[in-house]
């Protein structure tokens, strides 16, 4: 769903506590291109994380 909507994956992995599992668990980290020209911009201003 995410990559529908403009996000592209990271490559980074996260733990993130899940309150439903009681238990950390691994999470995928994608960002969106505020810009909108699909040039990869490494400034972490004008990118945001989901």
């Amino acid at each position: 769903m995410l990559r529908k909507l403009g996000f592209r994956a990271t490559g980074r992995v996260n733990q993130v506590y899940s309150r439903g599992r009681g238990a950390s668990v691994a999470s995928a980290r994608f960002e969106l291109d505020l810009a909108g020209d699909g040039v990869a911009d490494n400034d972490p201003r004008n990118r945001m994380a989901a």
